[in-house]
């Protein structure tokens, strides 16, 4: 991975367009010459949470750091050359997409090699990530990961994996080029992996579902709109990457005891975000539920809130990480507002293991295993006092005590957590 900040308060933030620093070693091409016959409208205009899929292709790669973009066109090429040319990115002609998708690679790995990137000292330039126009969710961060995973030199073809699936988009090292473009077998790119990799090819770990998610039905679309909204276009994860990160973190099977927690205080805490928002307070009921799921990433780790945190902010989600960071210490929030990082904390005390509890209940259990540390029990004694603020701040503004809220389920908990199994 590329050296990351050890503390959420240094996580970038940055408004720039390219979010992670440039790696200009690397081309990125866009396979967007198909015909779009099973999807029954052009993928790459599909209207996507506000941009088309091919300006989110592009977006991520930009945002991922590389620099020299290039698409392949075919069918309907005229419709996509005054998009391509206002985002600046180079048109690479595919003059027979009839051929099939591997007939595009062919023509990306030509275009490299015979224009190489600008800068290049030469043809050897590292190679090309591949991404089809149509898996058009996958975060900037995964790619970085498949290019931090390059390092050191030496690997030819990477795959980014998620859940034990390979998915897009691939990296092909230069020196596999003239390979791939005598390749005349079964399968296109895929029977060349197979037949050069027996074994399969480096794969590296991304908790991105995104790079698994094409689209060849509208249902495939529609699906692909819901996952930009519940994950905030993608800014957090949903709740089966949760899970992903949990076992990324630590795939011990030992930590169920752990997730279950996660997942009973997430409920608990969506039980509280809803009766919130019923009561017409602003939140975000789908950050909420992320950051409760993650809160104990690094449970058993020394300090674990800042290093889960760190952790968070080495995948790609520094407002999460933040809210981790923070679970372990109750605050009032200014004004009269309760935020997602107040409801995180107000639910981590209210749930015991994977119970829901009353405060005093929760804090007594604390207290007797501290008993003997007369400094920890002022700590622990500051601390409720700080958490019985917060519970009647909620129940002044919600309209009801939260012990009584967090037993009672509500339908939105059933979808925001789907996914997340103990």
């Amino acid at each position: 991975m590329r050296d990351m900040p050890s503390s959420p308060a240094s996580c970038s933030r940055t408004s720039s367009p390219c979010l992670l620093p440039p790696c200009g070693e690397v081309t990125a091409v866009i396979l967007a010459a198909g015909f779009s016959s099973r999807m029954g409208s052009f993928k790459p205009l599909l209207p996507l949470a506000g941009q088309t899929a091919l300006e989110r292709c592009v977006r991520l790669f930009r945002d991922a750091g590389v620099d020299d973009v290039r698409v392949v066109i075919g069918h309907r090429g005229d419709a996509l050359r005054p998009l391509l040319h206002s985002m600046d990115v180079r048109v690479i002609e595919n003059e027979h997409p009839e051929r099939g998708m591997f007939s595009s690679v062919r023509c990306a790995l030509r275009d490299i090699l015979s224009q190489p990137r600008q800068g290049a000292a030469s043809t050897n330039s590292r190679g090309c990530l591949l991404l089809p126009v149509d898996i058009a969710t996958v975060r900037p961060q995964s790619v970085a990961h498949v290019l931090d995973s390059l390092r050191p030199e030496g690997k030819s073809v990477v795959l980014p994996s998620y859940m034990g699936k390979t998915g897009h988009p691939a990296f092909l090292a230069t020196t596999t080029f003239e390979d791939i473009l005598a390749w005349d077998g079964e399968n296109g790119l895929r029977g060349w992996m197979e037949r050069r990799f027996p074994n399969g090819p480096t794969t590296v770990a991304v908790t991105d579902a995104g790079i698994l998610m094409d689209m060849d039905s509208p249902d495939d679309a529609a699906g692909m709109a819901q996952r930009l909204d519940r994950t905030l276009d993608l800014s957090i994860p949903d709740a089966e990457e949760c899970l992903a990160l949990h076992q990324l973190y630590d795939p011990d099977p030992h930590r169920h005891r752990l997730h279950s927690h996660c997942l009973a205080t997430a409920r608990a805490a969506l039980r509280l975000g809803a009766a919130m928002t019923q009561a017409g307070h602003r939140l975000s009921l789908p950050l909420l539920a992320s950051a409760v799921l993650l809160h104990d990433v690094a449970k058993g780790a020394p300090k674990h809130p800042q290093s889960g945190a760190a952790f968070l902010c080495r995948q790609g989600f520094p407002d999460l990480a933040d809210m981790v960071a923070s679970h372990h210490s109750p605050h009032i929030p200014d004004g009269h507002e309760i935020d997602e990082a107040a409801l995180l904390q107000l639910a981590d005390l209210l749930v015991l293991e994977d119970q829901v509890v009353g405060l005093k209940e929760r804090f007594s259990s604390t207290a007797q295993r501290h008993g003997d540390n007369a400094r920890t029990l002022i700590t622990i004694r500051e601390k409720f006092g700080l958490a019985r603020l917060l519970c009647r701040r909620v129940e002044e503004l919600a309209g009801e005590s939260p012990e009584v809220t967090v037993r009672n389920p509500v339908p939105k908990e059933e979808e925001l957590l789907r996914g997340f199994r103990v």
